[in-house]
């Protein structure tokens, strides 16, 4: 029967400072036959996002704390300046930097820049739909302004009920074959090779990771924000902002009564809640511009509760009162809303474990041929726009993928280029970025390494893309190499249309066995 075994990380704790990147998972000998590619590595976070804006005037039964719940995202920090933070990739390699994988008869992998390498694979292995959600727990793209305002949050966000939305822990999984190759490697029948364990075969087995804990970024989201902008947007098709908020009047023993303010009603309908970006728990200023009611200009408040009323309005009911000492017959008019922003924000690393499975083989293979890849790194001058290079392929590689990055996203303004394999041209001109050539190359080296290339789009989106947003232009130079037991010379002649970052990353697959 199969089985699944968590194996907690050798090192004690882990945090963001970028001191505690490196972690040792051991694979105890006679462990079993181990599945690698449905075992993964689990990541479990939690987003601590708060606000000390005070809460005025809070209501007895409904106490909450001042700071409220925020619909977080985890971002990538691909640089320092934040200016690609909100590209997603939903391939979770892009949390592995360095890999190394070692067993009883030597070193089965040793990776450099698996974070470059995993994510700008996947802007060709992932198609839009895939681009757009994530079920390995990193954030997702949204449209933030358009008919749909659901994203893939942190926290538990409730939009309809009195249920309290609420933080929580969110486990992060970054299955192995996003990191090592040899957990995708397949038998002739297209089944995934397993990994013996016992004392004749593989046995003690090391997978030593640098991860990118200090690049988890914490972000508020689309509507937690005093931008005011973002909540003047038309909810759908109407004419109404997210912002607008129907008037208001005090009476006696009706809704708002008197000397209370503890609910606004949206001026848009919604015909479904997930056109909504109110939840409970959300923090919001609440301003009126006029009307003969007490001042409201801005008094902050918390959603305790949200109904959808039979003419598909919202009624967001608060934990506080708004003002106090209205009377009878007064009203409130011009109400709006905006979102308030975390004053502090962090990630909190709560463990790390490797979840194995175990199954069931009564004669596991003996040998495992794979493939990896050996990275190579160059610079030159970033005013340089021609470059021209040679380099050593190492003997049985079948492809070369080159990525063009600063940090991780391979995003440089590389205009054409020219490949040679032992000064015989692969193609017979120059290769134009994006052209229809430069995807033939694309899809023939997938193609040589049994891949299915799902979009050429070559571009990412972000967690708040507008409905027409096409995504920001990601992309590889890649090209098939004819698989040969020797070294091959491989020429690269690059031609840039503006400021580059002086640097790209070559990723040589190379066929092994073990």
């Amino acid at each position: 029967m199969d089985s699944i075994i968590k194996i907690r990380a050798a090192q004690a704790a882990f945090d963001t400072s970028g001191n505690t990147n490196n972690v040792d998972f051991y694979v105890p000998e006679n462990s079993g036959v181990v599945n690698l590619a449905e075992s993964h590595i689990n990541i479990s976070i939690r987003i601590n996002q708060d606000s000390a804006d005070a809460i005025p005037n809070k209501i007895a039964a409904l106490t909450t704390s001042d700071s409220g719940v925020y619909d977080s995202h985890l971002r990538l920090q691909d640089k320092a300046d934040g200016s690609r933070n909100s590209l997603v990739s939903q391939e979770t390699g892009c949390w592995v930097r360095h890999a190394e994988m070692i067993c009883k008869k030597g070193k089965v992998e040793s990776l450099r820049d698996n974070d470059i390498l995993r994510v700008n694979r996947s802007v060709y292995l992932k198609d839009l739909e895939e681009q757009r959600t994530s079920i390995q727990g990193y954030t997702s793209a949204v449209d933030g302004c358009g008919d749909s305002v659901t994203a893939k949050s942190m926290n538990e966000i409730v939009k309809i009920g009195q249920v309290p939305s609420r933080k929580r822990d969110v486990d992060i999984k970054i299955p192995l074959k996003s990191i090592y190759n040899i957990a995708d490697a397949k038998d002739g029948q297209g089944n995934s090779i397993n990994w013996d364990t016992s004392s004749g075969a593989y046995g003690r087995t090391q997978m030593h990771l640098q991860l990118n804990l200090d690049k988890m970024v914490a972000q508020e989201g689309f509507f937690n924000n005093n931008t005011r902008a973002r909540f003047q947007k038309l909810v759908g098709a109407s004419a109404v902002a997210y912002e607008t908020m129907d008037d208001q009047t005090y009476d006696a023993a009706g809704s708002n009564v008197a000397g209370e303010m503890r609910f606004v009603i949206t001026s848009a309908v919604y015909d479904a809640i997930e056109q909504s970006p109110f939840y409970n728990g959300m923090k919001l200023h609440v301003i009126a511009a006029g009307g003969s009611g007490p001042a409201i200009n801005p008094v902050n408040a918390i959603i305790s509760s949200i109904e959808h009323l039979a003419d598909k309005k919202l009624k967001l009911n608060f934990g506080n009162d708004l003002v106090t000492g209205g009377t009878t017959g007064q009203t409130h008019t011009g109400i709006r809303v905006v979102g308030i922003s975390p004053d502090a924000s962090s990630v909190t690393v709560n463990s790390l474990e490797l979840v194995a499975k175990v199954v069931e083989e009564d004669a596991p293979a003996e040998e495992i041929e794979y493939t990896t890849f050996v990275t190579e790194n160059d610079t030159f001058p970033v005013a340089q726009t021609r470059v021209a290079r040679n380099y050593l392929i190492e003997s049985n590689c079948r492809n070369v993928f080159m990525a063009f990055s600063e940090v991780i996203y391979s995003a440089d303004v590389l205009s054409d280029y020219r490949i040679t394999i032992d000064n015989k041209d692969v193609t017979n001109r120059a290769v134009q970025l994006h052209s229809p050539l430069h995807k033939d190359l694309i899809g023939q080296t997938f193609k040589n390494e049994g891949k299915i290339v799902k979009s050429m789009r070559e571009k990412l989106q972000t967690d708040a893309a507008a409905a027409t947003d096409q995504g920001t232009r990601v992309f590889l130079v890649a090209v098939p190499v004819p698989l040969l037991d020797r070294p091959q010379r491989l020429g690269v002649e690059l031609n840039y249309s503006g400021a580059h970052s002086g640097s790209f990353t070559l990723f040589k697959e190379i066929v092994k066995l073990i």
